[in-house]
């Protein structure tokens, strides 16, 4: 397959490509966490345990907190 491996080279090599992936991966990590931290709001775990869990700031678990919040008042 060396469309497949010329692709493989360029996103392990090109500098922008390289770049994107990170930024990529970055951002599904971010999801990840935030996944994470609805789910255990759910199960009302602390916020405070909920911050030190995902590594989110305790601004952001209070955000997704009150989201909840708001969709649970609909």
């Amino acid at each position: 397959y060396p469309v497949l491996a010329r692709r493989c080279l360029d996103l392990k090599t090109d500098d922008k490509e390289v770049v994107q992936m990170c930024d990529a991966v970055q951002k599904l990590v971010d999801e990840s966490k935030e996944e994470i931290a609805i789910n255990l709001l759910k199960e009302k775990a602390a916020p405070e345990l909920v911050s030190r869990a995902t590594g989110l700031s305790m601004a952001r678990v209070l955000e997704l907190q009150a989201g909840l919040q708001e969709g649970s008042a609909d």
